[in-house]
C-alpha cells in the first residue's frame, strides 16, 4: 500500500465514531463497568475462574466468573458479561444455581438488597395466572447511574403431566417441575439502554 493510501485508511479510522462504552462504578466489590477481563482476573485473583470455553449471554460473552459469591447468606455464582463487540464488562449477572433458586432464597436476597439500596424503585409480583404458569417477582432499583435489577421466576407446582405406569398404556398425571425451571437472578448494569420497567428481559 502507498503512503498515501495507509494515510488516508489511517484518517477514516481515526474519523469514526468510537461505539459508546459502558463506564463508571457498579458498585459491586469495586468494579468498574468497561474494564477487560484480565482486568477482573487481576482484581479478584484466586476467586475468579478464567472458563475454558466463552457463555453466549446474547448481546454479551462470559470468561470470567466468580463461583461462590455469597447474598443474603446463600452462595451464588457471579458471571461477568463482557461487550461482544468491545470485550469490556458490560453487565454483572450474580445468579442462584437453579436447584436452589427457591422462596427462602429469594426473601433473603431482597432483605440484602434492600439493606444496601433501600427500598426499591419498583416492585413487581406477577402471580401465576393458571396451574402450570410461573410466578414472577421483579425488583428494581435506581441508583447513582445503575440499574439492579433482582428477578425470581418461580414455578407452579400445580402443572401436570402424564407418567406411564408399568408396560402397559395406563398413564396417570402427576406434578412435575419439568421444562418450567426456577430462576433467580440479580443483574447490575448501567443505566443507559438498561430497561427499567418490570417484565422487559426475556
Amino acid at each position: 500500500m502507498s503512503r498515501v493510501g495507509a494515510a488516508l485508511m489511517a484518517a477514516a479510522l481515526l474519523g469514526r465514531p468510537a461505539l459508546a462504552q459502558p463506564t463508571g462504578d457498579s458498585g459491586f466489590e469495586g468494579v468498574r463497568f468497561g474494564v477487560t477481563s484480565a482486568e477482573l482476573l487481576q482484581q479478584f485473583g484466586a476467586r475468579a475462574t478464567m472458563l475454558d470455553r466463552r457463555l453466549d449471554f446474547g448481546d454479551a460473552y462470559v470468561d470470567v466468573t466468580v463461583r461462590r459469591y455469597v447474598l443474603g447468606g446463600f452462595p451464588f455464582i457471579v458471571f461477568f458479561q463482557m461487550d461482544k463487540a468491545s470485550g469490556l464488562l458490560k453487565r454483572i449477572q450474580i445468579e442462584r444455581p437453579r436447584h436452589g433458586a427457591v422462596a427462602m432464597v429469594h426473601r433473603a436476597a431482597v432483605t440484602a438488597l434492600t439493606a444496601q439500596y433501600g427500598a426499591p424503585t419498583y416492585a413487581c409480583v406477577q402471580a401465576a395466572p393458571r396451574s402450570g404458569r410461573q410466578a414472577i417477582d421483579e425488583r428494581i432499583w435506581q441508583r447513582d447511574g445503575v440499574v439492579v435489577r433482582l428477578v425470581f421466576r418461580e414455578q407452579d407446582l400445580g402443572v401436570l403431566v402424564p407418567r406411564r405406569l408399568g408396560v402397559d398404556d395406563w398413564q396417570v398425571w402427576e406434578p412435575s417441575l419439568e421444562g418450567m425451571p426456577q430462576q433467580l437472578f440479580v443483574r447490575i448494569a448501567p443505566a443507559a439502554g438498561e430497561p427499567v420497567s418490570c417484565g422487559a428481559l426475556p
